[in-house]
């Protein structure tokens, strides 16, 4: 009878990444309250705080700046204070974005008017939010039931003030001092772990005192009003990009989602890696689509190995803009080769 005894059999697991399109949903909270006009504290109007026609410029200009990709929807909701809407205020929707309906859009936000007579003087923003957050909810349930678990979630709150006292909302019970630092953790909470790209975006357009803390790294809140200096924001989605070692060494596209302002048409962006082990080319190009393409120069991982690299851009134009780029986190895996150690063969008769 013989005997083999094979010593030493290591194997080596591979993982494959598998990409879908993404639905993505758009929320943006419109403040048209008095004070967007320019109503003061006083109850007079100051020409100089009527900031209504350029908001309206910053919504279109976010519109703009979507991708027409047909799995995208837009959702824009004009509020006061929900608990107490006599003019009957609700959801603007267009599905399936491309050119047209984003025209459509840009034109509904651009003639969007109502009377600034006995309503419309004080701000519910934690209403609102409430409104947008049942809204995300169901849009996940529906998204659960498709080929697609989670919808991507970009979240904007346009608004020129904070948010005014219980004592002059109907209908509101939350404390008002505290509602909106909830309403923000609520959201770092439920939606921030689920999707990398899920974003919530507070611009304060006017100067204004506020508590509100950022505990997470997918709320961002704008602390200076984006009027005198245009802003452009874009990010990676998803954050994370995984490559094999074996095809580390390339070219890769980078699909970029642009949330607020329009791109530059002669937007130059540079790249720098933050570990050693992995460098890239110092210039990235730009493909039709916005969308950027690195290079990875080299990459030093040992077999079976690991390695690590925030890739943070630099954006600049010639065009007085305010540009920021959100950084993306690369990841090379070297996989070991399985190997077959025989050791002790031995014939028996």
């Amino acid at each position: 009878m013989s005997k083999i005894k094979i010593l030493g059999v290591i194997i080596a697991f591979f993982f494959s990444l598998q990409c879908f399109a993404q639905k993505r949903d758009v929320l943006i909270l419109w403040d048209v309250t008095y004070s967007m006009k320019g109503q003061t504290a006083a109850g007079t109007i100051d020409s100089d705080l009527d900031i209504w026609d350029k908001t309206k410029e910053l919504i279109i200009a976010q519109i703009d700046n979507m991708v027409s990709d047909g799995i995208s929807t837009i959702h824009i909701l004009p509020f006061q204070n929900p608990s107490d809407n006599p003019i009957g205020l609700d959801w603007e929707v267009e599905e399936n974005i491309n050119d047209l309906k984003k025209s459509r859009l840009q034109n509904w936000v651009k003639d969007f008017e109502f009377p600034f007579n006995t309503h419309g003087r004080s701000t519910n923003l934690c209403g609102a939010i409430d409104l947008a957050m049942d809204k995300i909810t169901s849009l996940n349930i529906q998204a659960s039931n498709s080929s697609t678990p989670y919808s991507e979630i970009i979240f904007a709150l346009y608004s020129d003030g904070a948010q005014s006292s219980a004592g002059s909302l109907k209908g509101v019970d939350f404390n008002y001092q505290t509602c909106l630092q909830d309403r923000i953790d609520r959201f770092c909470i439920e939606l921030c772990p689920i999707l990398s790209g899920n974003r919530m975006y507070i611009l304060k357009l006017k100067s204004y005192n506020s508590n509100m803390e950022e505990n997470c790294d997918c709320v961002i809140v704008e602390d200076t009003p984006p009027l005198l200096t245009p802003k452009f924001r874009m990010g990676p989605s998803p954050k994370i990009k995984k490559l094999l070692f074996k095809e580390a060494i390339n070219t890769h596209t980078i699909n970029v989602r642009s949330t607020f302002g329009s791109r530059p048409l002669d937007l130059s962006v540079k790249a720098f890696s933050n570990n050693t082990n992995i460098s890239i080319n110092e210039i990235v190009n730009i493909d039709s689509d916005g969308n950027f393409i690195i290079e990875i120069l080299t990459a030093n991982v040992p077999s079976g190995g690991v390695e690590e690299a925030t890739i943070n851009f630099n954006g600049n134009s010639n065009n007085e803009l305010d540009i920021t780029i959100e950084p993306i986190d690369i990841i090379i895996v070297n996989e070991k080769k399985s190997k077959v150690t025989i050791k002790g063969i031995k014939i028996e008769k």
